[in-house]
C-alpha cells in the first residue's frame, strides 16, 4: 500500500528534508557518493529505492546530493537509508527519500503520520501511483494552504518514505520554492520511484 503524507509544521518539514541551513551552492555533486551508504544497506539486506542519479521536473533538474545509513526517522535509529536530491543553482528545496525495513516501520510509523507537534493533515485523498493504491494526506501551514508532502510505500519487504516541503517565505500567499510541491509535478515524479538500481 501506497501512503502519502505531507507536514504540517514547516520546522518538522525543513528538518525531515535536511534541508534547513544547507547551502547547495557549496556542495560539490559526487556521482558514485551514494554507492558507499547503498552497498551498506544491500550488505544488511534492505533494497534501495531510488529516482536514478538525477530527474527533471518544473524546469529543474534535480541530482542526487547525500546519502546516509542507517537512518533516523523520528528520533529513533532505524536500519535504513536516506537519499537527497536537490537543485544546483543555489536553491535549498528538494526531497529526501527513505527506505526502511518493514520490520522496523512500526517504530517510526506514527511519528511519520502524525509528526509530533503537528496538528494533522488538512485533507486527504485516495489515488493510485504505478497501479499501486495510495492515500494522499495534505498539510497546511498559516501561509500557505500546502506545506509538503511525505510519500510512504510500503511492501512486504520496506517501507519508503520521501518528504517534499513547500519552501518559499513565510509572506502569506507568497510563491513556494520547491516545483515538486506542484500536485501533479509531485506525482509524475513518484511514478519514476523504484529499486536500486533499475
Amino acid at each position: 500500500m501506497v501512503i502519502l503524507a505531507s507536514l504540517a509544521a514547516g520546522a518538522f518539514l525543513a528538518g525531515a528534508c535536511g534541508a534547513v541551513g544547507l547551502d547547495i551552492t557549496t556542495v560539490q555533486l559526487d556521482r558514485d557518493a551514494y554507492l558507499t551508504p547503498i552497498a551498506e544497506a544491500q550488505a544488511n539486506g534492505l533494497a534501495a529505492y531510488w529516482l536514478g542519479e538525477s530527474f527533471d521536473a518544473g524546469n529543474q533538474t534535480y541530482s542526487y546530493i547525500a546519502a546516509e545509513y542507517p537512518e533516523g526517522l523520528g528520533g529513533v535509529r532505524v536500519r535504513g537509508i536516506e537519499l537527497g536530491y536537490y537543485t544546483q543553482d543555489g536553491a535549498e528545496w528538494g526531497l529526501t527519500l527513505k527506505t526502511i525495513p518493514i520490520g522496523e516501520w512500526a517504530s517510526v510509523e506514527e511519528a511519520v503520520r502524525e509528526p509530533p507537534g503537528s496538528p494533522g493533515p488538512s485533507a486527504a485523498e485516495q489515488l493510485a501511483l504505478s497501479g499501486t493504491s495510495a492515500d494522499l494526506l495534505i498539510y497546511s501551514s498559516p501561509t500557505r494552504p500546502v506545506s509538503g508532502y511525505v510519500l510512504v510505500i510500503e511492501t512486504e519487504q520496506s517501507a519508503v518514505v520521501v518528504t517534499v516541503p513547500s519552501g518559499g517565505s513565510a509572506t502569506p500567499g507568497g510563491p513556494d520554492a520547491n516545483p515538486l510541491i506542484d500536485y501533479d509535478t509531485f506525482l509524475a515524479v513518484m511514478e519514476e520511484l523504484r529499486p536500486y538500481p533499475e
